[in-house]
């Protein structure tokens, strides 16, 4: 295995977009609003209510929650819930009184920066001991919303399946989700049709294999079309591997791969620098070659890229219903339909040239292989493919 760490700093400051939008009474383009940046955002709003408010002063939260009532085809709450817990982790304490939840939604919004638009909303409530929200007694309470209109985390949340446009017009790559959203669609390789591709993007794709009940060799499953989305036969107590597919045969790439929106390479790992748990980005899939395409295999979510005496297993695997098997931070799925999604990410070694895109960045990568050798590489910010494909969890 090949995975890659982004020695990149992630801004939360927004920045803004270019191009003019489209949409009537909107004059330009709004500010870029990333759900890492939005969550940050909000988070920090309720942090200082607690701390000025008389009511919530010198409390604690217990976490309920996050839910999605409107959104049946999205599996995004573990990740919601994780990232939660993660920037309110000094205020949260299992015995606490007052209960915090979380809610989110795809809802187009009548006013402020997004207005006109489709986007993520985020919303935070707090209720008390005896399930009343605090809303009418806490100043500000109602104001802890948030909008999320970067399109690829738009994507993400809502397991769309679409090739990103290249264009700096936000209208036209927000358009692009929305029409993926409403009527999704997904098409397979022509020269591989077991893998999965976003439609009108061939160069990336992506294929499961399953072993029934965890025995035996790991068998390809072949999509079906369930409403336009692309479904596998994968039922519970399966084990199951993902394979990232390049087929360009120019141009490597790095993959992201995340399943119920936990990424498989950064929620179970255990590995450490001297500035605290290493984020890495993604896994490498290298250009095709001969003909045959570039493959990647991820047997499990990463356990660590060290080889110790202690980790017998540098991975664990992928079980239906099970996240993290084998993980002591194990997390069970709630929902019936599983979700994996992947985001394929132009990637090249130092000295390399990058393909020539009209929107993002570059960032500097370190590569890890599981030789222990590193490779700098440079790997682009934006996706040029993203496909998510779900499975049952329905007992």
């Amino acid at each position: 295995m090949m995975v890659y760490r982004n020695l990149a700093c992630i801004l939360l400051a927004a920045a803004m977009w270019g191009g003019i939008g489209t949409v009537p009474a909107v004059d330009a383009a709004p500010p870029n609003m990333t759900l890492a940046a939005q969550l940050a955002a909000i988070t920090d709003q309720l942090k200082g209510i607690m701390t000025k408010d008389p009511l919530l002063k010198n409390q604690k939260l217990k976490f309920g929650k996050v839910v999605n009532e409107a959104l049946p085809d999205s599996n995004f709450e573990l990740r919601l819930e994780q990232e939660l817990r993660k920037l309110l982790d000094d205020q949260l304490d299992d015995r606490a009184e007052l209960t915090l939840s979380a809610s989110y939604d795809y809802l187009q919004v009548t006013q402020g920066d997004n207005k006109g638009r489709k986007v993520i909303q985020i919303r935070l409530k707090i209720k008390d001991s005896n399930g009343r929200e605090l809303a009418e007694n806490v100043k500000d309470i109602n104001s802890l919303v948030r909008e999320i209109n970067n399109t690829n985390d738009i994507a993400r949340i809502l397991g769309a399946t679409l090739a990103p446009p290249d264009v700096q017009n936000f209208e036209q790559r927000n358009e692009a989700v929305k029409k993926a959203a409403a009527k999704p669609e997904f098409a397979t390789h022509p020269e591989r049709p077991t893998a999965v591709i976003a439609p009108g993007q061939p160069h990336y794709a992506v294929e499961l294999r399953k072993s029934v009940g965890g025995q035996g060799a790991p068998r390809v499953v072949p999509p079906t079309d369930e409403r336009g989305r692309a479904f596998a036969s994968i039922e519970v107590g399966d084990t199951y591997e993902v394979v990232l597919l390049n087929f360009d045969p120019k141009y490597d790439a790095v993959a992201k791969l995340e399943i119920d929106g936990l990424d498989t390479a950064n929620t179970f790992h255990i590995d450490r620098d001297d500035q605290g748990p290493v984020k890495y980005p993604g896994y490498f899939v290298p250009r095709a070659v001969g003909g045959k395409p570039g493959e990647h295999v991820v047997p499990g979510w990463l356990h660590t890229v060290q080889k110790r005496a202690e980790t017998k297993d540098n991975v664990f695997q992928f079980v239906v219903n099970e996240l993290g098997k084998g993980a002591a931070s194990a997390k069970q799925a709630r929902s019936l339909i599983g979700m994996i999604t992947v985001q394929f990410f132009d990637g090249a070694a130092n000295g390399e040239k990058m393909r020539g895109r009209n929107f993002g960045e570059t960032g500097q990568g370190k590569g890890m292989q599981v030789d222990y050798k590193l490779k700098e590489l440079q790997v682009g910010t934006e996706p040029l493919s993203i496909i998510a494909i779900r499975y049952t969890r329905k007992p």
